[in-house]
């Protein structure tokens, strides 16, 4: 499992990758932040890390699920998966909003004094090779926060995210004068017409602007504002709960 989070008031940062038997990747990411010298631990670093910091160690099969599972055996290589979940998909009649989907989380948020943070969290993509990391520990790539642009987190297939550094490049086109929204959609249109990426993300410019964008047919995504929660799935889809 990968995990990064982003303080973007100081630029510090933390991430796990390829960490095993925590059952939340993210608690050790801030860890890394808030505890360390560095800003990633991976592999058996990561977890000893962990242990050293009182993480508490589940068992292996904590963490899996019977649709994981189930998925390996449909997917048992990774390029038959990544054109499933994040190509196939990508048409109404492919799209499966029961949960099969990859299981990345992302956040982003600002606060009153206008300080920005992201976090990202995976468990990656089926039938990945043992070692592979995607871009969510990575920052720059599953995400990035900076007071002076805002925050961005990112999820799809994590090969092309890294090949553009596309959180560090949304958060540099906010600098430039765009709002979040213009800047999800031109990075990640960018991105899909440089090496074909498919995903979605979301931002916060550092005025408090949202920017929600996929390029795929569906992408859960939520944000609270004024005492409402607006959540959707699919494109221009914009539910609202009064909370």
């Amino acid at each position: 499992m990968d995990a990064s989070i982003m303080d973007g008031a100081t630029l510090a940062a933390g991430g796990v990758a390829c960490i095993k038997n925590v059952a939340n990747p993210i608690k050790v990411a801030r860890l890394v932040l808030e505890r360390s010298d560095h800003v990633l631990f991976c592999g058996d670093g990561a977890l000893e890390f962990a242990k050293q910091n009182h993480i508490e160690v589940v068992d292996f099969e904590y963490l899996v699920t019977e649709k994981a599972r189930k998925r390996l055996q449909n997917f048992p290589k990774f390029v038959p998966c990544v054109k499933v979940e994040f190509y196939e998909k990508s048409t109404p009649s492919g799209f499966h909003p029961d949960g099969e989907d990859h299981d990345t989380v992302g956040a982003v948020a600002i606060d009153v004094n206008g300080n920005v943070a992201y976090a990202t969290s995976t468990g990656g993509i089926s039938a990945k090779q043992p070692g592979r990391v995607g871009d969510s520990p990575l920052v720059g790539a599953g995400g990035y926060a900076d007071n002076i642009s805002g925050a961005v987190s990112t999820t799809g297939h994590g090969e092309s995210f890294m090949k553009t550094c596309l959180a560090k490049h949304i958060a540099m086109l906010i600098e430039q004068g765009k709002d979040a929204q213009e800047a999800v959609e031109i990075g990640l249109n960018q991105m899909e017409k440089r090496v074909g990426g498919n995903g979605g993300c979301i931002a916060l410019d550092n005025r408090g602007n949202i920017g929600i964008y996929f390029n795929v047919e569906g992408m859960a995504w939520s944000y609270c504002r004024d005492n409402q929660l607006h959540y959707g799935i699919f494109r221009n889809e914009d539910n609202i709960l009064i909370i």
